[in-house]
């Protein structure tokens, strides 16, 4: 089936897929380590959405970008209070109105 000719491109293109999925495996890793020892709360100063409307949201004169992986569906907006404790996965964001919005991964 396989010839010795086209037996090193296969066995190079395998090698690398499995590098990439190392990578990808060590990379989400390491962002959901840093996403959870993060802290943060107050009110949103500013706010900002990237291409694939992911928040940037600023805090007491801070940035946060609050991660790919939550469905924040562009509802966050100035005035609104985010709460962020350490070693959750979740976003609290509560509105002027009292309304709680919880985000989790």
């Amino acid at each position: 089936m396989f010839t010795s000719k086209n037996k090193y491109p296969l066995i190079l293109f395998v090698i690398l897929c499995i590098s990439f999925m190392g990578y990808l495996i060590i990379s989400n890793g390491k962002t959901d380590k840093e996403n959870l020892s993060r802290q943060f709360d107050g009110i949103v100063e500013g706010v900002r959405y990237d291409e694939k409307y992911i928040p940037y949201v600023q805090i007491k004169g801070k940035e946060y970008y609050l991660d790919a992986g939550y469905n924040f569906e562009r509802k966050i907006e100035k005035g609104d209070s985010v709460v962020k404790s350490s070693g959750s996965n979740s976003y609290k964001l509560i509105k002027p109105t009292g309304e709680v919005l919880i985000f989790k991964n």
